[in-house]
């Protein structure tokens, strides 16, 4: 699969939000060291779509990877994907990684888990519908919330990303991950929830980071 390097607009990126960037072996490296960053676009030959793919190299041998859609033709689908980077996992990332915090767009909770204490950063709850008004159970973030507390976490580093898509109202996407692998808790708990019915197509998607407080790798 023809795949382009998109590094130099996630340099861009990263830079507009106050980080200083070096680039080594295929890498954006904020601040000179780990965790590392870099991003990838995937054209689907003769398809108005393509997969934007950000990866983060946490430390040796752990690396997060995250994967958005964009739809268009040309440059408009790397912008969609692009723009649904931003408004889904940046602020995560630069929360949980690069100490750059922006409240309006993450919230930071202690949670215990597997009675080890973790730093949470919670992304927003990201609604793409098409009639623009698709409401969203309200006991779905605590539905996420109660799977991952219930994850039998040893780890120091943990990503979640949930997301639901309703297509014609019989034909429903679940898909929950935990550090890039299938998790049946979440799928479980998605699958728990009571999603409006509709023939409309609405999406539902979040992304979390969870770090081992430092108190728990003293």
């Amino acid at each position: 699969m023809v795949c382009d390097n998109q590094n130099h607009r996630l340099k861009e990126l990263l830079e507009e939000h106050g980080i200083r960037c070096f680039e080594e072996w295929n890498w954006i490296i904020p601040y000179g060291e780990l965790p590392a960053i870099r991003m990838f676009w995937y054209p689907k030959p003769q398809q108005i779509t393509g997969v934007l793919q950000v990866e983060v190299l946490i430390e040796e041998g752990i690396v997060l990877v995250e994967y958005f859609a964009g739809i268009g033709e040309g440059l408009d689908g790397l912008t969609d994907g692009i723009d649904s980077f931003i408004n889904n996992s940046l602020h995560v990332l630069l929360a949980a990684f690069w100490g750059q915090n922006y409240p309006e767009q993450v919230e930071i909770e202690r949670w215990l888990i597997n009675n080890y204490e973790y730093d949470v950063y919670i992304g927003p709850i990201t609604v793409i519908g098409s009639n623009g008004n698709t409401e969203i159970p309200e006991n779905t973030f605590e539905k996420i919330e109660q799977a991952i507390k219930m994850t039998n976490l040893t780890e120091k580093y943990c990503w979640f990303r949930t997301y639901f898509g309703n297509v014609n109202g019989k034909d429903c996407v679940f898909e929950a991950l935990a550090n890039n692998e299938w998790w049946e808790e979440g799928e479980k708990a998605l699958k728990s929830v009571d999603w409006v019915d509709t023939n409309l197509f609405y999406s539902f998607r979040n992304f979390i980071v969870a770090v081992k407080s430092s108190s728990e790798n003293t």
